[in-house]
């Protein structure tokens, strides 16, 4: 979330449905191992009415666009391997992280705790050689494009957050500074 605002009217028909004002990215990477940074943005719009714009860098198609979010369905559904691997993370998310979320959130006391993990999409993509970009299978192979994000607050003021993302790369396989890229 880059930035957000939501205005809520005095006048009781607007009152449940607010104003909205976002802007999101998230980055993915495409067939070709890419870095690609998708962009959701939605301008003073009514939440009931909410279409939010997504582009991308570099510039992709709203089918691209669709895929690259795991929403296949909505793109091109036309491999199931794909459909697999977007239901079979969404599973994993739901299921085992949101309890490991909860469970660390509460150790380490912080006000948010979020893991994003591609572990088992990466798994599936060695498994099933869809990755073949990737001639070595490395630990780095399989946290490829997770993040976790923690946040506190100090008091009423004060906020701390921070995002860490793993990426994996080719090049930096044999370097010894890294876990297998």
């Amino acid at each position: 979330m880059r930035e957000g605002r939501i205005v809520f009217s005095d006048r009781q028909e607007l009152l449940m449905d607010p104003v909205i004002t976002v802007r999101a990215e998230t980055r993915e990477r495409d067939a070709d191992g890419n870095q690609v940074t998708i962009t959701l943005s939605a301008v003073n719009q009514l939440l009931s009415m909410f279409s939010p714009r997504f582009t991308a860098t570099p510039a992709k198609s709203e089918s691209e666009i669709m895929e690259l979010l795991g929403q296949i369905v909505s793109a091109d559904s036309s491999n199931a391997a794909s459909l697999l691997l977007a239901t079979g993370d969404f599973a994993l998310q739901v299921t085992v992280i949101r309890q490991l979320e909860t469970a660390l959130r509460d150790l380490l006391n912080f006000d948010i705790f979020s893991i994003r993990t591609m572990v088992l999409q990466n798994a599936m993509k060695q498994g099933l050689n869809m990755n073949s970009s990737h001639e070595r299978t490395t630990a780095g192979n399989f946290f490829d494009n997770s993040t976790v994000y923690m946040g506190k607050y100090f008091g009423r003021e004060l906020y701390a957050d921070a995002l860490l993302h793993w990426s994996y790369d080719q090049d930096r396989v044999n370097d010894s500074d890294t876990v297998g890229g």
